[in-house]
């Protein structure tokens, strides 16, 4: 079976974690015997240096450059997107201009274009192309949701709710990365309700679960510049809005006194984007740099270091699919704490496994930190062993990926 995987997040330049959920299922699937080509759609460009003269090209030339050849033995197809112009003239969309260079390069490469099915990620964008681009290529799509697909962005432009509902008519295959999120994509459906395939995307979780000794832990403290007479509660997660940063820091700044003993370590991105926090800024605002230590994301094998090092971890956003750093964290045997969005709650059972709070409320933070603070030290045991047993329910890579697999051969 040949799959073409197009989506718009994927391991780059400089962003190695962008999309590394899609990427670690790719390479599950090759391992399980299936030719894998990832698909990444970019502005076109002239050569010979010509990019910077028009902000298209350039925006381009950029976008190219930042994208792998091949990552880690998966193959990367660059696929420009030419812009007609002027635009006043030819009044195309970008959905049109993306339908139309996608056929283009698939029929032009006798590498892929007798490919037996697109996997195409988000309904919205990649999934809406992919299936408009079918009827031309005759090969056959399955178009997942992840979350905010169906979760955020068709709020803030619901002129997105048409192409999930194209994809609803279009495909050949829905699938959906949890069970909420199937749930949740129906709303959109105005006559024709399709049946979801449900496929996780797991964790290895066997990676996660040595435990280290007092000796090992200090160093790696030391190593990162952490204090070793502070218990540490990790986030990893981008600095964005959505994430819940600001809430989270305002809970801390309110109760100080409360996590006197606790350290809130941020791994995060300083993106500077509409939607982003600059969290360095805001922690000196709130006055809690005592409370906080910032640092930039950090290569993977550093992170699983980090969750070693550390005691629980929360991860406040609005919406998810279900996020990977809650699976790692689980599979770390951390105490957890994570927002009852997405496919949450099917990974975590309240109390258990991990601690489920809702959504967009300091009050919710500050409920889940004072039971941490109360109850660490009798419970985290407890928490540490449900929550690895709930990741090796989930199962890893290969074993959802097997799953994915026998929902494209039944069809």
């Amino acid at each position: 079976m040949k799959i073409l995987i197009l989506t718009p997040n994927y391991p780059r330049r400089g962003a190695t974690m962008n999309g590394i959920f899609i990427h670690q299922q790719v390479k599950a699937l090759q391992r399980l015997g299936i030719e894998c080509h990832v698909l990444l759609l970019h502005k076109w460009f002239p050569p010979f240096g010509l990019h910077k003269y028009h902000s298209y090209w350039h925006r381009g030339f950029i976008e190219k450059n930042s994208y792998f050849d091949e990552y880690e033995g998966v193959k990367i197809h660059a696929v420009p997107m030419f812009k007609r112009m002027p635009s006043v003239v030819f009044n195309e969309s970008f959905f049109d201009r993306a339908v139309r260079s996608l056929v283009n390069y698939i029929k032009g490469n006798k590498e892929i274009c007798n490919a037996d099915w697109i996997y195409a990620h988000f309904l919205t964008d990649m999934g809406y192309i992919a299936v408009r681009a079918k009827e031309k290529l005759n090969i056959k799509v399955a178009a997942i949701t992840r979350g905010d697909d169906v979760h955020a962005w068709p709020a803030s432009n619901p002129a997105l709710i048409d192409n999930i509902r194209y994809c609803f008519t279009h495909a050949d295959l829905m699938l959906a990365n949890n069970k909420r999120l199937a749930k949740d994509a129906l709303e959109f459906a105005d006559t024709l309700r399709p049946e979801f395939g449900i496929v996780y995307n797991g964790i290895n979780y066997c990676d996660f679960g040595k435990s280290m000794s007092v000796s090992e832990i200090e160093d790696i403290r030391n190593k990162y510049g952490l204090p070793l007479n502070k218990k540490i509660l990790i986030c990893v997660a981008r600095n964005e809005y959505l994430k819940g940063w600001k809430e989270l820091l305002e809970a801390i700044a309110e109760n100080k006194d409360l996590l006197d003993g606790w350290l809130l370590l941020a791994i995060t991105s300083n993106d500077k984007g509409r939607y982003s926090i600059d969290i360095e800024q805001t922690v000196k605002d709130l006055c809690i740099a005592s409370h906080v230590i910032v640092r930039d994301f950090m290569p993977f094998e550093e992170v699983k270091l980090l969750y070693k090092a550390t005691n629980a971890f929360i991860l406040p956003s609005y919406n998810e699919g279900i996020s990977n750093a809650v699976m790692e964290a689980m599979a770390s045997g951390l105490w957890v704490i994570a927002t009852d969005v997405g496919g949450h709650s099917e990974i975590i059972e309240h109390c258990k496994s991990g601690y489920l709070i809702q959504p967009k409320s300091k009050d919710e933070i500050l409920k889940s930190l004072t039971y941490l603070v109360a109850n660490y030290d009798n419970e985290r045991n407890k928490f540490a062993g449900e929550g690895y047993k709930a990741m090796e329910k989930l199962g890893n890579y290969d074993k959802n990926a097997q799953t994915l697999i026998a929902y494209l051969s039944a069809k």
